[in-house]
C-alpha cells in the first residue's frame, strides 16, 4: 500500500508540472466524442477503449464539443482531429488544464491498477517477494512513469497485452469454456487498446503449439473451445465499438481512396519514392481495387452493398497498416532517416533504460537459459515470458515507424516479471553461505534503480541513462517523444515570469496556444533571416525537435552558439541581448 501511495504522489505531482504533449489533444477529444455521440470518427488509427476511459470524468465536467464533431454524421469529409482538439482545449468554457488533469488522472489510475495486476501475476508464479519486485520495476521505471500519466495508448495497451497473454496461458493450462470466454474477453481489451496487440496472435499460436507438443495435450478439446474464444473476442470488440455496422462506401475516406486510386492507376510513378524504389505492395493494392476488372469489381460491389460489423475497427486497422507501410521519418544518433531503421529500438532501449534494469535483465536471461537447459519440463509460463517480448522485438525491429521507446512498452510487463522470478529463483537456490551476498547485490541494484527515477523526477519523459551521460546528451541519440514532446511549456511560462521577460523569440514543439497561457512570442529567425538582418536582439527559446529534426536547416545558425540556459531537458535558451 505504501508503494501505491508513493507512486500516486509521484505521478500526480508530475502530471501537474507537465504541459499537454503532442498526441494528447486528439486522444482526449476522441475519447470524449465517443462517449457523447456514440460514434467513432476521430483518431481512428487508435482503438477507442483507453481514450474513452480517460474521458469519463469529462462527462461530469461537460465541456462543449466542437460543432463539427456534433454534426459529424452529416459531413462528407474527414474530420481534422488536430485542429478540432486545439479548438476543444483552448476555446472551451472548461479550462484546458482542468480537462487535461482529469483525463490524465484516469490514466494514472489505470497504470496503478495495471502495476498491481502485474505484481499479482508475478506473485502467483514466483512468490510474494517477486510481486513486490515486479511492481517496483514496472511502476517506477522512468519510461513507464513518463507515459503512464499521459493520455496516450502506450502504457495501457502494454498492460492489457500482458493480461491477455496471461489469460490465454490460463486457458492453455486448463481448457474450459469459462476460461475460453474469459481469455477471449481479456484479449478484446488488448485489441480495443491498440492495434499492435495483434502481435499476440503469433504468440498464442506458438504457446499453443508448445502446449500440444510438450504436454501431449488433447487437440480435440482445444479445437472445440477455440471458436468460443474467437466468438467472445469478436462480440466483445463489437460491443466496445457500439455495435457499429456500416457500408464502407458511406465512409468519406473510402470515397477519397477510390478517387485517389483512379488517379494512381494512370500514373506508374505513383509506386515509386524519390529514389526510384518500387513499392510492390502499393502497386498490388492499387490494381487489386481497380473497379474495372476483377477482383476490383467484386470489391467495389461489396463496398457499395455489404454492411460490415465493427467496421470502424477495421477502418482504423487499415489506417494503422497504411501508416506502418508508408513509414515515418526517424532521428537516431544525429542522423535523419526517411523511414524507420532496424537498430532504432535496440539503441533506444539501451540508452533509455536504467542501467540496473539492463543488468537485471541480462542476469534473468542467463537464469532462464540455465533452467531451460537443465530441465526438460521448462514451464509454459517461462515460454510466455520469453516468447511474447521476442515476437514484439522482431516486429519492432522491422517497423518503419520509429517515434519513441513508448512503442516498446508491451515488452515491459513481461521483462519485469521475468526479472522478479529470476531474482527469487537465485535467492532460493543459492547456498546458504552465499544468500546474504546475493540479497545485498539485488538490494543495491533495486536501490540504484529507484534512485534513477528519483533523480530525474519530474522529468521522466526526458530520461536517459549514464551510458550517454544522462538527458543532457539525449538529443544526440533520440528526439521526439523520447525527450521533447511539448511537456515543458508550463515550465517555459514559469521561466519567462521568473526572468521578467516581456517577450521572446519562440519555436515550440507542441500543440498549445501561446496566447491562452499569456506567452508573447515572435517567430525564431531562420538562417536566411540572420544572414540578411543579423542576429536577433533578445532571448531565443527553441525546442530540441525543431532544432535538430523538423526544421534543422532553418535554425542551424543557432548551433554556432552555446545555449545560455535550458528549460527542462527539451528547450534551449539563447541570450542575444546586447
Amino acid at each position: 500500500m505504501l508503494l501505491i501511495i508513493i507512486l500516486g504522489f509521484v505521478q500526480i505531482s508530475s502530471l501537474l508540472a507537465d504541459s499537454q504533449t503532442v498526441d494528447e489533444g486528439p486522444h482526449i477529444l476522441a475519447g470524449y466524442s465517443y462517449l457523447k455521440t456514440g460514434k467513432i470518427l476521430l483518431n481512428p488509427e487508435h482503438p477507442p477503449l483507453l481514450k474513452a476511459w480517460s474521458a469519463l470524468p469529462l462527462l461530469i465536467l461537460n465541456p462543449d464539443l466542437p460543432e463539427e464533431v456534433k454534426n459529424a454524421a452529416d459531413t462528407k469529409a474527414e474530420l481534422d482531429q488536430w485542429g478540432l482538439s486545439y479548438e476543444f482545449l483552448h476555446k472551451n468554457r472548461v479550462p484546458a488544464d482542468t480537462i487535461i488533469f482529469w483525463s490524465r488522472l484516469m490514466m494514472v489510475i489505470l497504470a496503478i491498477l495495471g502495476a498491481v495486476g502485474i505484481a499479482l501475476i508475478a506473485r502467483i508464479w514466483f512468490g510474494n517477494l517477486a510481486g513486490i519486485f515486479a511492481f517496483i520495476l514496472f511502476a517506477f521505471d522512468p519510461n513507464v512513469l513518463a507515459h503512464g500519466r499521459l493520455v496516450t495508448t502506450d502504457v495501457g495497451s502494454a498492460i492489457f497485452i500482458f493480461f491477455a497473454a496471461y489469460a490465454f496461458y490460463l486457458f492453455l493450462k486448463k481448457p474450459t469454456a469459462l476460461l475460453a470466454i474469459g481469455s477471449g474477453g481479456v484479449f478484446t481489451l488488448a485489441l480495443a487498446a491498440k492495434f499492435s496487440s495483434l502481435t499476440l496472435l503469433p504468440v498464442f499460436l506458438i504457446l499453443f503449439a508448445i502446449k500440444l507438443i510438450k504436454e501431449k495435450s488433447d487437440l480435440k478439446k482445444y479445437l472445440k473451445l477455440i471458436p468460443l474464444f474467437i466468438l467472445t473476442a469478436f462480440i466483445a470488440l463489437w460491443t466496445i465499438y457500439g455495435f457499429n455496422i456500416e457500408k464502407p462506401i458511406n465512409d468519406p475516406k473510402v470515397k477519397q481512396l477510390y478517387e485517389r486510386n483512379a488517379e494512381l492507376l494512370k500514373d506508374p510513378s505513383a509506386y515509386q519514392d524519390s529514389n526510384g524504389k518500387n513499392y510492390w505492395l502499393a502497386r498490388f493494392v492499387i490494381h487489386t481495387f481497380d473497379p474495372r476488372k476483377q477482383p476490383g469489381i467484386g470489391l467495389k460491389w461489396a463496398a457499395d452493398n455489404v454492411s460490415v460489423p465493427a467496421y470502424r475497427y477495421f477502418r482504423g486497422l487499415s489506417d494503422f497498416l497504411a501508416h506502418s507501410y508508408r513509414g515515418h521519418y526517424a532521428y537516431l544518433t544525429g542522423h535523419i532517416y526517411e523511414t524507420g531503421v532496424w537498430q532504432y529500438f535496440i539503441i533506444a532501449y539501451l540508452v533509455k533504460s536504467p542501467i540496473p534494469l539492463l543488468i537485471l535483465l541480462a542476469f534473468s536471461f542467463c537464469v532462464f537459459a540455465v533452467i531451460r537447459m537443465r530441465k526438460n519440463n521448462f514451464p509454459l509460463a517461462g515460454y510466455a515470458l520469453i516468447i511474447a517480448p521476442a515476437i514484439y522485438w522482431l516486429i519492432s525491429i522491422k517497423s518503419s515507424i520509429n517515434l519513441g521507446i513508448r512503442h516498446l512498452m508491451p515488452i515491459y510487463p513481461f521483462y519485469v516479471v521475468m526479472i522478479a522470478g529470476a531474482i527469487l529463483l537465485i535467492i532460493k537456490n543459492s547456498p546458504k553461505k552465499y544468500q546474504i551476498f546475493t540479497k545485498i547485490i539485488f538490494a543495491i541494484l533495486m536501490i540504484w534503480f529507484l534512485a534513477e527515477s528519483a533523480i530525474i523526477y519530474p522529468h521522466h519523459l526526458s530520461y536517459f541513462n549514464e551510458l550517454i551521460d544522462g538527458p543532457k546528451n539525449g538529443h544526440q541519440y533520440l528526439l521526439d517523444s523520447n525527450i521533447d514532446w511539448g511537456q515543458d511549456f508550463l515550465r517555459l511560462k514559469e521561466y519567462i515570469k521568473n526572468k521578467n521577460l516581456d517577450s521572446v523569440y519562440l519555436r515550440y514543439f507542441g500543440k498549445i496556444d501561446w496566447n491562452y497561457y499569456g506567452i508573447k512570442g515572435y517567430a525564431v529567425p531562420t538562417t536566411n533571416d540572420v544572414l540578411k538582418n543579423g542576429l536577433p536582439s533578445g532571448i531565443v527559446i527553441i525546442s530540441l525537435t525543431p532544432l535538430f529534426l523538423l526544421n534543422h536547416e532553418e535554425f542551424s545558425w543557432l548551433l554556432n552558439y552555446a545555449p545560455s540556459d535550458r528549460i527542462g531537458y527539451s528547450m534551449r535558451v539563447y541570450d542575444f541581448r546586447k
